[in-house]
């Protein structure tokens, strides 16, 4: 059998979780600003900017890309890309998504089907795995 701890054993056990919940309290505190600053930035572009997991469900998309298709965001979370931009049901055929999955590499198309003005879209993906979430800009 263990001894128990003694009274001044326990105080300064209770002092060390103290200060753990005060830095951890510190750093939480440091990655919500962190985000809120990130998502500041990102909604201030006029490009769309859609964060997409690998089923090309949308994760998140900032505010040019919501108000181009007059949707709030919570109204495209969770839904597949392809179903709001060119509103189809099914992948857009020359998806920049689709080809940068496979290729593990920024990809970039001239993409005539969105509902807004034509031009440029590309998939980029997140982090070192390509089974992780990918970004779409367009």
């Amino acid at each position: 059998m263990s001894e128990k701890p003694t009274y001044e054993e326990l105080e300064q056990r209770v002092k060390e979780l103290e200060k753990i919940a005060i830095e951890r309290k510190k750093g939480e505190k440091a990655v919500k600003d962190s985000l809120e600053e990130k998502g500041t930035l990102l909604n201030s572009l006029v490009e769309h900017v859609v964060y997409q997991d690998t089923e090309m469900r949308v994760l998140w998309a900032n505010r040019a890309a919501c108000e181009s298709v007059n949707l709030t965001r919570d109204q495209i979370l969770g839904r597949f890309c392809y179903e709001i931009w060119p509103q189809r049901s099914d992948p857009c055929p020359d998806c920049p998504l689709k080809k940068s999955m496979k290729t593990g590499q920024p990809e970039e198309v001239e993409n005539t089907l969105l509902t807004v003005e034509p031009g440029l879209s590309g998939a980029i993906p997140r982090g070192m795995k390509p089974e992780k979430l990918w970004g779409r800009l367009s």
